[in-house]
């Protein structure tokens, strides 16, 4: 499987997934009356547009460096973030004048910290997988999906809930590393795409990181605004309803969503 083109099928998935939130935040926003709103005349408006997306320009690039790089083909995801790392250290020191050495060092001992955890997390996750597949796992499984139900839209269904309980109580590293060698055997089984379920997992992972009981974005969004996690889960109920799993069921039953544009850019799918 090309990296590139798993990369390329959760695009269009990934874009309907922001368009669905940028709009059910809106009406949650207006119906809810959550917060104030702020009248600000037009020219005053249109000149602080102008100049604070100046001054995003700097910070804007590096996105465009890391995803640029790794759907041109021209860097892998782990060369495109050390780049981006050399480019973010003098914009944040001497263009936004924030990132001070001391800060700086910091930072360097949280990710060495953070990175210890991850790799940590990592290679239990990938001794559980093996583990998983040696004791038949994949096998059984399978074997209980097909013999549940031989529909295909079931199974799939079936296995989005599996791959949703699973990012929800675990890391999406972790989550991963466990899905794909279980599930994709039965994908292949049923005649999906490899490179769609790539896109499903990347949906089903990012419904996890906002779903408890581990919810870590939620509770990052939360210490982030100094606000209690309790208090956004009434609202994060009617994203994850209302916008993450339509946008979930449409990845699933509509291949074309995320196949399109791999076979667009890369051809005919293997």
């Amino acid at each position: 499987m090309s990296v590139l083109t798993c990369f390329l099928a959760i695009v269009f998935p990934g874009l309907l997934l922001v368009l669905f939130l940028s709009v059910g935040a809106y009406l949650v926003l207006r119906v809810d009356n959550i917060v104030e709103k702020e009248v600000i005349p037009q020219g005053q408006f249109f000149g602080e547009f102008k100049k604070r997306t100046i001054s995003a320009i700097p910070a804007l690039i590096m996105p465009v460096i890391i995803l640029g790089g790794i759907y041109s083909g021209f860097m892998t995801p782990t060369e495109a973030a050390g780049i981006s790392v050399f480019y973010a250290i003098p914009v944040g020191m001497f263009i936004y004048k924030g990132l001070t050495p001391r800060a700086l060092g910091e930072a360097f001992v949280k990710t060495a910290t953070t990175t210890g955890v991850i790799m940590v997390m990592i290679g239990v996750a990938v001794v559980f997988s093996q583990i998983l597949l040696r004791e038949g796992m994949a096998t059984a499984l399978r074997d209980g999906l097909l013999g549940f139900s031989d529909n295909r839209i079931v199974i799939m269904f079936m296995i989005n809930l599996i791959m949703l309980l699973l990012a929800a109580i675990m890391d999406d590293v972790s989550a991963t590393l466990i899905c794909v060698p279980m599930l994709l055997p039965i994908i292949r089984s049923i005649g999906v795409s490899p490179y769609q379920f790539a896109a499903i997992l990347g949906v089903n992972i990012a419904m996890g990181n906002i779903t408890p009981p581990t919810a870590p974005f939620v509770f990052l969004a939360a210490r982030i605004f100094e606000v209690e996690v309790s208090d956004m889960m009434g609202t994060v109920a009617k994203l994850l309803i209302f916008c993450h799993f339509p946008v979930l069921m449409m990845t699933t039953y509509i291949p074309e969503l995320s196949l399109w544009l791999p076979t667009m850019v890369m051809g005919e799918l293997r």
